[in-house]
């Protein structure tokens, strides 16, 4: 009976550690390019981070909203790596090689489902 109850509490405290455990961070990827931004809504929970490729034949600048955060200019194929915080605004923006605004978000909610 001891060896049950051993087993029990051993099962018990593993999937108590995993109910605990905090979800892992994910890497979401957009691509810079002329024009716009690739995807331009990114689906994204706190702790993940969004990195930007620079696709473009020009280097490129990140900001958020009134320039709460703003990015190193980014060389053609560089990169940019963009932490998601809770105090953070929802969107991002830059200007694109003929100077028009280029804007994308990111949100918390769950991506549409694909049929």
């Amino acid at each position: 009976m001891l060896k049950t109850l051993n087993k029990g509490v051993c099962a018990l405290a593993v999937a108590a550690s995993f109910m605990a455990a905090p979800a892992m961070a994910e890497d979401h990827s957009v691509l810079i390019m002329d024009g716009g931004y690739f995807p331009s809504i990114i689906y994204v929970n706190q702790g993940d981070s969004i990195i930007f490729t620079n696709q473009s034949d020009n280097e490129h600048t990140l900001s958020g909203p009134e320039e709460s955060w703003v990015s190193e200019p980014i060389p053609a194929n560089g990169t940019y790596q963009l932490n998601i915080t809770e105090q953070m605004a929802l969107t991002f923006s830059g200007l694109d090689s003929a100077g028009e605004l280029m804007e994308g978000s990111y949100t918390y909610e769950a991506p549409p489902e694909s049929s």
